[in-house]
Parts: C-alpha cells; structure tokens; sequence
C-alpha cells in the first residue's frame, strides 16, 4: 500500500505553521516522530550534496588533475554510508523494497512532460503546424489540440501554447522545453502527439529533420502503448503482456536519447537529459528482473504510484493546524485508508473478487 505521512521539519510536537508539508514517500504509514530522526539524516546528506555541487568539479587542474586510475573506486558508492532511507522501519535496511513511483518520474515534473514539450517544439520547427512567426505556429497548433481533445471527449488544463506554457524565454525557441500543463496533461498531450504523428510521411520531410521525426514516430508510439497496457491491466500482468510492456519502455529510452543526440546535433535544445531517465530505467529493470525468472505474472507499476491527491490538499490543512501532531497522522492514514477502500472498490468489480 501506498500512502503518505505528514512529517514536521522543526519538531515532533507541533506542525510548522502552514500547509504540512509531505514527505511524498511511497509506503511510508507511520507516525511522524518516528521517523524524525531519519529525516534530519536525510536533510543534512541533501546540504552535503549542494555544498559538494558548488565545488570547482569542473576544474581539471586542481585535485582532480592528480587523480590516477587506481585511485577511482570502480563502485564509488558502495563504499560510503548508506542512504539514510534505509533507516526507515518499514525498509529494516533493505533496499529491495523500494519501487520507484512512476508518476513523480514520467508525467508529474518528469521526462515525459520534457518529452512532449520538446516533441512539440520539434513539429513546430519542422513545419508541421504551418509557416508564419512562433505565436501563429502555438496557435495552429493549440488548436489542432483542442479539436483533438473535444472529438476524443478529453479535458485539459492547459489553455494555451505559448512560450510561457513551455516555460521558455519570451521571443526564443533557445531552451530545454518543459511545463505543459499539469501531470495528467501528460497522457492528453501524449495521445494527441501520437495522432499527429501518424498523419506525417518521414520521407516526404525536410532532410534536416526526417531522421528526428522516425526516431519520434517510433518512441512516441512505443510509450503510448506503455501507458495504455499499464493503466488498462489489472495488478499483474501476465508474463506475455509484461514482457511487451518492458520492450516498450526501452523503446521510449531508446528513442529519448537518440533525439537528445540528434537534436544536439542540430543545434536545437530539446530532450533535456535529467536523473529520472534513470529512474525510469529502474522502473524497467524491476519487472524485467521479475520476468528472468521465470514469473508467470509481474506486478504492474502503477500500484506503487502516487495517486492524483498526493499532498491531501484541503483534506487535512485545518486539523493538522489545529491538533497535535499525532492525531493529525493518524487522522492522515484514516484518511488514507477511506480513500484505497473507495479506489480498490470502484476499480475491482465484486463479482470478480467473489468468484475467486
């Protein structure tokens, strides 16, 4: 199970002033205090981490320099203290147990928003949304996207395209687009891009893009089809349906780094590359290491993602002000539990759960 615990920062016996803040750790049901401990760790390893970023890392004249091959551990993480999330109680210091939540890594401020945005950016500099200055080009192409959502009957946040939706600098297309909208704007606007793509001939288009728009063609139909079987199937997947939804993954991947590659080329920034890429490739090996061993049945990923509420915005901001920082963790798990028995029992069908 899945749920989420409200942690104060400051101390285990009042919540700081404000909306509490989430830990936006999967699996994590306990009381706050319990884990206060471990969250000061993990707090003081990310200070460790920024202040070791703004080191000259990138100057080779210095330490670095005098650095020789035997002095580079082969596996440099190994070596040093663990992470303290394994000192969380439900782990017992095992790190199998940890999953990746697959909505913090495609479509909530992940790779697949940058992936869309950059793929939409690309079809516009191909031409495919017609000719004319930036703004005529987001405004052909905004509405070729509200078309497809009335005629497919699916809502959107997003009300524009424009340079702010794809959080880049007024007047210049010279950056790594993000943002489009919020995480379930993802999946619209990746089913959208899909029908889009469909309609373009590869051969018949300008040869500085023709080798970008096949490796799109073949990802961004590799990942719809992911996201499909993932958010179509039960909570196991059969080995035959895991294993096309792992070969699609790596497709995805595959297809991701090609056009960062031949985007660089090009001189267009696009497909940023960020740590969730790996995270994403963790997300794959895990049912791909279940599927080496023989299992008939996989556990379908979205089990261990995060559902839409994920901060229990407006479910709690009132008691968690007003109570002692115990009653409002367990009034959150309550609350956590209300909400899996409700989502468990409108997507289970009775007569199926009876039966077997």
């Amino acid at each position: 199970m899945a749920a989420q615990t409200i942690i104060p920062l400051f101390t285990n016996k009042s919540n700081m002033g404000g909306p509490s803040p989430c830990s936006r750790l999967l699996y994590t049901i306990l009381p706050a205090p319990y884990t206060q401990g471990t969250l000061n760790d993990l707090l003081r390893s990310w200070v460790e981490d920024l202040n070791k970023l703004a080191e000259d890392w990138w100057d080779l004249k210095g330490s670095v320099k005098r650095l020789r091959p035997s002095d580079v551990n082969p596996r440099p993480y190994k070596a040093q203290n663990p992470s303290p999330l394994r000192d969380l109680l439900f782990l017992n210091g095992n790190p199998k147990y940890i999953r990746v939540d697959p909505a913090h890594t495609f479509a909530i401020d992940g790779i697949g928003k940058d992936y869309y945005a950059s793929s939409v950016i690309l079809l516009m500099m191909s031409g495919w949304f017609g000719n004319g200055n930036t703004d005529l080009k987001f405004n052909n192409a905004y509405s070729r996207f509200m078309a497809f959502c009335d005629a497919t009957g699916k809502s959107t946040s997003i009300h524009e395209f424009s340079y702010k939706t794809f959080k880049l600098k007024v007047g210049s297309l010279r950056g790594f687009p993000r943002g489009l909208g919020k995480g379930h704007d993802a999946a619209v606007v990746g089913a959208w891009l899909n029908e889009e793509l469909r309609q373009i001939d590869v051969a018949s288009a300008d040869t500085q893009f023709r080798d970008m728009l096949a490796v799109l063609k073949w990802s961004c139909t590799a990942i719809n089809r992911f996201w499909r079987t993932i958010y179509g199937s039960w909570i196991w997947l059969p080995q035959d349906v895991a294993t096309q939804v792992v070969s699609d993954g790596w497709a995805f991947l595959d297809g991701y780094s090609t056009l960062a590659s031949l985007t660089a080329k090009a001189w267009i920034l696009g497909y940023q590359i960020r740590p969730k890429l790996h995270m994403m490739a963790h997300l794959l090996l895990d049912m791909q290491t279940v599927l080496a061993c023989g299992a008939q049945h996989v556990l379908n990923c979205s089990v261990h993602s995060t559902w839409t509420d994920e901060d229990f915005i407006g479910r709690i901001s009132r008691i968690s002000r007003r109570s002692h920082v115990l009653t409002a963790a367990r009034n959150t798990l309550q609350r956590a539990l209300g909400h899996y028995r409700r989502q468990f029992g409108s997507f289970f069908d009775p007569v199926y759960l009876r039966d077997s």
